[in-house]
Order: structure tokens, then C-alpha cells, then sequence
């Protein structure tokens, strides 16, 4: 698994996975004195919005038709890349987090998490989903259904919204049952996405698959009766 994790680096840490890191932590120092001005929500869900994006690049397998035949499931190649893309993402998002609880308090620290959480695993999961298809560089279609999902989500009715700014009372709890519902869904729909078709042909045949043919040509001839004298 560290080959598998050290050899992502390569894919991951490209110019376009850089380059919306490197927006979001722009969008994050460039704001700084907006925080206490109302801000710190719109700021923190836009840097999450960006990182999630980033996310999705590293949905891209660029050497997935070579290895389609290795021994390492596309599932673990995949979540290898994931995990390279959220050791650099998350921080980024953490200091915006900090950012903002420390020039705009309260700020509901959890419920940011779980819409992050919901938006970078359905980012994942839509690239996922392209990937199963065949396709090598899903990233790019699935930037397209998260900017796609943020418009839908911001014109929904008040009574369906999901980025509301009243951090307390029923219209938050019931935004973050539905960011609830979207991590649970885009979970299993990644799950079902890494599903990897030749695992059945991969499993191992058991010990009597493993026993080595006897005889000519790997046939066994049948025991002869010995007469007793």
C-alpha cells in the first residue's frame, strides 16, 4: 500500500489539482479582513466548493488502461489518489475553518465539516462513476455535475435550502439532515462505484486448485488393482 500511495503522487499532484489548491488558498488570505464583516460563511463554503473540485482531479487514472490487468483493484488506486488529494486539502480548509472561528465567532464548526464532507465525497463519487464507465479522465465531467449540483442547490426553495446562514434553530437543523442524507447517498454511490468487476477472478482458487497435476501431460492414471499372492 506505500508503493501504491507514493506512486499517486505523480498523478495527483499536477498543474490542476495545484492550481485550485492553490485558488483556495488565495480565496482564504485574500478575505481574511471580510470575516468579521458577515462573510465567514460565504468564504468557508466557497474555499469548500474549490477543494472539492480539486478532489475530483484526482479521479483521473492516467495509467489505469496499463494496469487494468495488476494485481492492485482499481478501488485501492483510486482511494490511494483520494488520500494524497485530502493530505494536501485538508489543511487548507482546516486554517479557513480557523480563519473564520477566530474573526467571525460563532462559527458551527461541525456543520461546515459535514457539508465538506458531503460535497468532497460527491465530487469523488461523480468522478468514480465516470471512471467505472471506461473512461480515463472523468474529472473534467465531473467538475461539470459539482457546478452543475451548486447551482441547483442554491436555487432551491427556502424551505429546501441547504446553504442557509441562520446557524441555529429548525431551518439549520433541517440543512444539515439533508447534507446528512447527500454524504450517506454519495457514499454508497461510491461504494458501488469502486466495485471492481474481476474481483471474482482475482480470489484465490483454493488449496485444490493449487495442487500440481500428476502424471503424463497432467493427468493422474487410476490406481491398478494389485492381485495378492
Amino acid at each position: 500500500m506505500r508503493a501504491v500511495l507514493a506512486g499517486s503522487r505523480l498523478p495527483v499532484l499536477r498543474a490542476p489539482f495545484l492550481t485550485l489548491t492553490a485558488v483556495a488558498v488565495v480565496l482564504v488570505a485574500g478575505t481574511v479582513h471580510l470575516l468579521d464583516d458577515g462573510y465567514a460563511l460565504t468564504v468557508v463554503r466557497g474555499v469548500t466548493v474549490v477543494l472539492a473540485a480539486a478532489l475530483a482531479l484526482t479521479t483521473d487514472d492516467p495509467a489505469g488502461e496499463v494496469l487494468a490487468a495488476a494485481p492492485v483493484p482499481r478501488a485501492t488506486r483510486t482511494l490511494a489518489r483520494v488520500a494524497v488529494g485530502l493530505a494536501v486539502v485538508v489543511p487548507v480548509w482546516v486554517v479557513s475553518v480557523a480563519l473564520a472561528r477566530w474573526r467571525a465567532e460563532p462559527t458551527p464548526v461541525a456543520g461546515l465539516a459535514l457539508e465538506a464532507a458531503a460535497l468532497a465525497v460527491a465530487a469523488v463519487a461523480a468522478g468514480a462513476v465516470l471512471r467505472a464507465r471506461g473512461t480515463t479522465a472523468p474529472s473534467w465531467l465531473a467538475l461539470i455535475a459539482l457546478a452543475a449540483g451548486m447551482v441547483a442547490l442554491y436555487t432551491l426553495p427556502v424551505r429546501f435550502g441547504m446553504a442557509v446562514t441562520q446557524t441555529w434553530g429548525p431551518p439549520w437543523q433541517a440543512a444539515q439532515l439533508r447534507w446528512a442524507a447527500v454524504l450517506v447517498l454519495a457514499t454508497a454511490v461510491l461504494t458501488l462505484a469502486l466495485r471492481d468487476p474481476l474481483a471474482t477472478l482475482r480470489q484465490d482458487p483454493g488449496p485444490a486448485a493449487a495442487t500440481p497435476p500428476a502424471g503424463n501431460g497432467g493427468t493422474t492414471r487410476a490406481a491398478r488393482p494389485v492381485a495378492v499372492r
